[in-house]
């Protein structure tokens, strides 16, 4: 994919509408502008298919069949996967999710997050064999560098935080992050699921 002027390296620059403008300024902060959303839905049939792959003695669990519902959800609703950021509106190159996994099966064990992008022309059991193998570094290693960065700065005093992230906000407004922080910091993932 060839990048034009205006590009970021984890999305393409699109064309933002009057309306898009005018909610950048109203709503700034990422947590006003978060989306939640509250639905029941009729899984009869994923249950079966659950049983039937049980019985197969396949390893693929709940998390993973919403996770490809989800990502096929997006491939098919492009808009989904969109973000605003330094008033400019970008359409992610990639489809990913994220997630909180423990070190280990205790509730006290350490949580670290991880992101998983998922390929259009994934299936069922490529991507749970993608999530089984993340997990099992995490379990391995008990660390990635994201989690490891955010332990250090969560020592910082509050004065240094704020420049810190401030820091930080000036150089993703100009897409100067490492490309290896953006691949693992939860926010440039297309769906936090938890």
């Amino acid at each position: 994919m060839s990048r034009k002027f205006g590009d970021r390296r984890d999305a393409k620059r699109i064309k933002m509408s009057g309306f898009d403008k005018i909610l950048y300024f109203l709503k700034k902060k990422r947590s006003e502008s978060e989306v939640y959303i509250s639905r029941d839905i009729d899984v009869t049939n994923l249950v079966k298919y659950m049983e039937k792959k049980k019985k197969e003695d396949e390893k693929i669990t709940y998390f993973h069949l919403f996770s490809m519902a989800l990502a096929k959800v997006v491939y098919n609703n492009p808009y989904l996967n969109r973000f605003i950021i330094g008033g400019h509106k970008y359409q992610r190159n990639d489809v990913s999710i994220s997630f909180v996994a423990k070190t280990e099966f205790s509730d006290d064990a350490e949580e670290l997050m991880k992101v998983v992008k998922i390929a259009e022309d994934d299936d069922m059991n490529t991507l749970s064999l993608k999530i089984r193998n993340d997990v099992k570094k995490i379990r391995s290693n008990n660390s990635n560098g994201a989690d490891n960065l955010v332990k250090i700065l969560g020592c910082l005093p509050n004065f240094l935080m704020r420049i810190v992230v401030w820091f930080v906000k000036v150089l993703d407004n100009h897409d100067m992050l490492p490309k290896s922080l953006m691949d693992e910091v939860v926010y440039y993932s297309t769906w936090l699921l938890s």
